[in-house]
């Protein structure tokens, strides 16, 4: 069986994931990391903190998914923050390769979708899809 535990967890959980680790395969958890340039179409708003980033995010995607008829994983989310300030850039991407056309129908049908990602009035205006390169660094530790 193989395991992982994000970067990003608390260190009370990498700590007892470790702990675990060693006990069950008698060796210490290495850190791994992954890297990829991802040339994606995105649809990127600005959020004041992180937290709504990423509540917004997920209220979008399964806004889509209901409105759309799509699997939730069809579309991914980054967030992205800003030096020196808290407010954050939340992006929704594409993960396809030549992209699968889901953001295009998603804008199409953009009020339709945040009423089923019930996130209110305040961005009803269709946001612009733009090509972009997203670069991920993908740490474990």
């Amino acid at each position: 069986m193989r395991e992982s535990r994000s970067p990003l967890s608390s260190d009370a959980e990498r700590d007892s994931f470790a702990s675990s680790h060693l006990e069950r395969c008698r060796q210490p958890v290495e850190s791994t990391g992954f890297y990829t340039d991802i040339v994606a179409d995105s649809i990127t708003l600005s959020c004041r903190d992180r937290e709504k980033a990423w509540s917004l995010a997920e209220a979008l995607r399964k806004g889509a998914a209901e409105v759309l008829e799509m699997e939730v994983a069809g579309l991914q989310a980054l967030v992205i923050g800003r030096a020196g300030e808290t407010s954050v850039d939340m992006m929704l991407y594409d993960p396809m390769s030549g992209g699968s056309g889901l953001l295009d129908q998603m804008i199409a049908r953009w009020q339709e979708v945040v009423r089923a990602a019930c996130v209110g009035q305040w961005i009803l205006t269709p946001p612009v899809v733009r090509m972009r390169m997203i670069r991920l660094v993908l740490a474990t530790h």
